[in-house]
């Protein structure tokens, strides 16, 4: 799930496409598709220690923290 936050910690709200109704709608919460690699990476951080703390949990990299999306996200 994303959760995005302005620089002053207030929460975002964005366009967001729901696939399913096929209605652009602004939320403060949606969920990402990431590789199934991702996906079991995050599980065993997970179960390391009970924290997801490593990067490999976040399927973007610093460099696109401004960067603008080319199409509307989807949920």
């Amino acid at each position: 799930m994303v959760e995005a936050f302005d620089a002053d910690g207030q929460t975002l709200g964005l366009p967001i496409l729901n696939e399913e109704s096929g209605v652009t709608e602004t939320v403060n919460i949606w969920g990402v598709r990431v590789p199934e690699g991702v996906y079991n990476a995050v599980v065993a951080d997970k179960r390391d220690d009970g924290i997801i703390q490593g990067s490999a949990g976040n399927p973007m990299d610093s460099s696109m923290l401004n960067t603008t999306c080319r199409s509307p996200a989807r949920w």
